[in-house]
């Protein structure tokens, strides 16, 4: 480096320790002038024109750096999701991303962005090319099936995808993710018998995995199936399961609501959510020290949430202990 460059460089370096950004970029611009070929001056204004907020200055000067330096991933994974996919510069992604696959190899995120971006510039054959690799083998994690699932439903390909799915679940009839799939799918057509159908056939082919299990208790709850859904109960995550415990509690089934809400503490031990539906179960019947035990226990838990306090304060005055109820107030 030379000293004119690396002068201003130091200046700027300083300028932008105290914040003070416009100034320091002057000073990488100079540096640039004397030595155009090194990438940190350009990578220096391009973060610097971020902090003003001036994202077309900062484009250019981190497509400036990658010419010079191609190799960097970081940068060019920030200039995919942070650049030109926010402005819907949807064929310089593609092409970028195109780029990176061949130098950086075939990650499954740049698979899967390679996806979304050939449905986005209208390379149906393409994007459906791209993720048959991951259709055709049973090892692939259901989150990448969400994301392929997403692809189809954002980009308005939602019967492409079921024929896909179909197609490749006729061929590998074992693979269960195929089927999550579909169950995906059809929830966005709205056509609940089929999700379950193929949500159902999942759990069959893998031996109740708790991700189709969480979908298809989501499913029996929302059509006030309750005791479908809770025969899911020991497959299904925390969420699902306080939710199914929940749908007890708002149908006025107390008994197996609570009955529940134990079978997740024995379980996880310690959910203030837990306690705290434990307690207004037996405020409701009446049970007022037993209610302020549980309440006291999930504000314990979680000191931040004032309706605890509050629902303390309340047993407490059922039990005529104003003092207790006042000091939760």
């Amino acid at each position: 480096y030379s000293t004119r460059s690396m002068n201003h460089f130091m200046r700027g370096v300083l300028l932008d320790m105290n914040g003070r950004y416009a100034e320091a970029i002057l000073e990488y611009q100079d540096a640039a002038l004397f030595e155009p070929d090194v990438p940190v001056f350009y990578l220096s204004m391009a973060e610097y024109y971020t902090y003003l907020d001036k994202f077309d200055n900062a484009l250019a000067k981190y497509e400036k750096y990658l010419q010079l330096k191609p190799d960097d991933y970081k940068i060019s994974h920030l200039l995919l999701t942070k650049f030109y996919l926010p402005k819907g510069d949807y064929k310089k992604a593609e092409e970028l991303a195109v780029n990176m696959q061949k130098r950086f190899g075939e990650r499954t995120s740049l698979k899967l962005f390679l996806t979304d971006l050939y449905f986005r510039n209208n390379k149906i054959q393409k994007a459906v090319q791209n993720i048959s690799g991951y259709l055709s083998s049973k090892g692939v994690s259901p989150n990448i099936h969400n994301f392929i699932v997403k692809s189809f439903i954002s980009n308005r390909q939602t019967d492409l995808g079921i024929a896909v799915y179909k197609r490749f679940a006729d061929k590998f009839t074992d693979n269960d993710k195929l089927f999550y799939g579909l169950g995906l799918l059809y929830i966005a057509k709205n056509d609940t018998a089929n999700s379950i159908s193929n949500f159902e056939k999942c759990m069959e082919l893998s031996g109740n995995a708790r991700y189709a299990a969480n979908k298809l208790s989501s499913i029996y709850l929302s059509l006030n199936k309750l005791e479908k859904g809770k025969a899911l109960f020991d497959y299904v995550g925390l969420k699902e399961k306080t939710d199914i415990a929940d749908a007890y509690f708002y149908a006025e089934k107390d008994e197996e609501a609570e009955n529940l809400n134990i079978r997740i503490n024995d379980e996880y031990n310690d959910i203030a959510l837990v306690y705290f539906r434990l307690g207004e179960l037996k405020y409701h019947s009446d049970k007022y020290r037993e209610a302020v035990r549980y309440f006291t226990k999930s504000a314990e838990i979680d000191t931040t949430v004032s309706e605890t306090y509050f629902r303390i304060a309340l047993a407490y005055y059922k039990l005529e202990e104003y003092t207790g109820a006042l000091s939760n107030i």
